[in-house]
């Protein structure tokens, strides 16, 4: 069965519900769950997910179902209730880890219950063991280096090489590698040295197709990186000139 179809939830119910309650087949009781998930139908996706326990030996892959659904519902909740929901969430991940220790993304959920305890140490031992194992999951080795960055660990700066090697264009990945660098590396630091220089290239990219608001950006960006570098002094009035912007802009 096509997974696609969960992109519209609305449908996706309309066509499993009839299917399922004919055939009880498990995948399909797995998809239509999620589609009660996606469309916010918790309730519906918690009783579904419990009929098939009980009519099927439990698997790691429908405690995980689970788990996901759980965290889904939690942060729709108040401070108060979310915890509870969180918990139980935890409690599926472990369940899924009994029947099967190396599901990976019950592992992967894991570290992730690991940094919202705030038990780090554990996390990276668990996020460790899955970059060794899928060394080009990139949402795995982004999870690593900003656990890493949460300990001061300056072994992050290696975990960001080689992401931004592998999507250099990726936003999100550069500005934690960047405010990893600006709170924890000297300014003489190759790595930082880098990150501004990428910043500098973006500015002249932007500037020469004027592009300014974007070009302000990178130039502000680098200037975090790299505050001394003779580029980034000689620029700035250049740079003031062609903007009209206050130099304190920049």
């Amino acid at each position: 069965f096509p997974v696609t179809i969960l992109q519209v939830p609305k449908m996706a119910i309309l066509i499993l519900e009839p299917m399922y309650a004919s055939s009880q087949d498990p995948k399909q009781g797995r998809l239509l769950a999620r589609a009660y998930q996606k469309d916010k139908q918790f309730s519906r996706s918690y009783a579904t997910l419990e009929s098939l326990k009980k009519a099927n030996s439990p698997s790691p892959d429908l405690y995980i179902e689970e788990a996901v659904a759980f965290l889904e519902d939690a942060f729709r909740k108040t401070r108060t209730h979310r915890q509870k929901l969180i918990d139980q969430s935890f409690i599926s991940v472990q369940n899924a880890l009994l029947l099967e220790p190396n599901h990976v993304n019950a592992r992967f959920l894991l570290a992730k219950h690991y940094i919202h305890q705030t038990k780090i140490p554990e996390a990276i031992e668990v996020l460790n063991g899955l970059v060794k194992e899928f060394p080009h999951r990139l949402d795995f080795r982004f999870v690593y280096a900003s656990t890493l960055q949460r300990n001061k660990d300056l072994s992050a700066v290696e975990e960001y090489k080689f992401s931004l090697g592998k999507s250099e264009l990726d936003e999100v990945w550069r500005f934690s590698a960047e405010e990893f660098a600006i709170r924890h590396l000297k300014e003489n630091h190759s790595f930082r040295k880098s990150l501004g220089d990428y910043r500098i290239s973006r500015f002249k990219s932007e500037k020469s197709s004027f592009y300014y608001e974007t070009a302000s950006f990178h130039f502000r960006r680098a200037k975090e990186l790299n505050p001394n570098l003779p580029y980034i002094q000689d620029k700035s009035l250049d740079y003031y000139k062609d903007t009209q912007q206050p130099i304190e802009r920049l």
